[in-house]
């Protein structure tokens, strides 16, 4: 693992001197496995973690260490969280309490654990924007599949995503909620709008970071379409969870000891939220489409499918940067 000591962990977070390595160190294991290996990839996280145990970390790599183990520790953290409440021996599950001290208030607990989380994947963006900017430092990940799945999508990060749609609240835990609404959103509309021969075109210089001028236009307007048009299909889904128990809704009411509480939407605002972003994704589909098609000798990809049905009678032209379009 990537981390050895308790130093290595309190440089994150300060956790008081008597907590042991120990009782977080099945977390951080967790940390490692569920949040690094699936985002970064095996390679360079074996790379990095033979290195700590077995060797000496380069200038590199312990900037690389560092940007790993922040996501690591608060993911850790919040997964840690129920069971550092309670004491669990064979005298069964019991709570510390003190003269001196006392369990803190559920709401407490609570909110570290939304901070927790909400930091993890924070620190977890920071470390992919990281790679993204040194490939050329970080070969094994530029040169591992886990580096082109970062841009398997038009809109391939947290930041993007909330440039176009600030409600996400740059939350990458959002992102990822979203990230399914993206793919169905490429599949269903941009794919048949485009054809299949410019979608794989768009989609290979994408991630290349290879884009021409003229798909780069295309491209800015394919994301204005995908952004509002995730948010209509998956809005409703975020305030609900499928357990054992069946299809559950979110609801925060309860004791808490606070004054702050947030409850879920009303439908109706969801519903009008929903039809706003419907309507602002399909006037960007239409607006891909006019564009192409009023220069559509910049596109001779699309030109030569049949997904392009040209009709002589008028020509029309957009520019995705300005506000305008013309028509004659």
């Amino acid at each position: 693992m990537i981390f050895q000591t308790m130093e290595d962990v309190q440089d994150f977070l300060p956790f008081a001197k008597a907590f042991t390595f120990d009782q977080i160190k099945p977390f951080l294991l967790q940390a490692e496995e569920d949040l690094l290996i699936k985002t970064i990839g095996q390679a360079i996280y074996d790379e990095i973690d033979t290195v700590i145990n077995t060797g000496t970390p380069s200038e590199d790599q312990e900037k690389l260490i560092a940007k790993m183990r922040a996501p690591a520790v608060h993911y850790a953290v919040s997964k840690w969280l129920p069971f550092g409440q309670v004491i669990i021996s064979d005298a069964g599950i019991q709570i510390a309490n003190t003269d001196s001290m006392k369990t803190a208030f559920q709401w407490q607990i609570d909110k570290l654990d939304e901070s927790a989380m909400n930091s993890a994947f924070e620190n977890l963006d920071k470390l992919l924007a990281f790679l993204e900017t040194n490939r050329a430092t970080y070969t094994t990940w530029a040169n591992d599949a886990a580096s082109t799945i970062y841009k398997d999508c038009f809109i391939s990060t947290t930041a993007k995503l909330n440039e176009l749609f600030p409600a996400i609240g740059n939350s990458r835990r959002n992102f990822l909620f979203l990230k399914s609404a993206l793919y169905k959103i490429e599949d269903f509309k941009i794919l048949p709008l485009i054809g299949e021969a410019y979608f794989n075109e768009l989609k290979t210089q994408f991630a290349a970071e290879t884009l021409t001028t003229a798909n780069t236009k295309v491209v800015k307007l394919i994301q204005k379409a995908m952004a509002p048009l995730a948010i209509h299909k998956g809005l409703m889904d975020m305030s609900v969870m499928i357990t054992d128990l069946g299809l559950l809704q979110f609801n925060n009411k309860g004791v808490s000891n606070t004054t702050q509480t947030k409850e879920p939407a009303a439908d109706s605002r969801i519903k009008r939220i929903q039809e706003e972003a419907k309507l602002d994704g399909e006037t960007y589909l239409a607006m891909i489409r006019t564009f192409i098609d009023g220069n559509i000798t910049d596109y001779p990809t699309y030109s030569a499918s049949s997904a392009y049905t040209p009709d002589d009678s008028s020509t029309i032209t957009h520019d995705p940067d300005g506000d305008y379009f013309a028509g004659i």
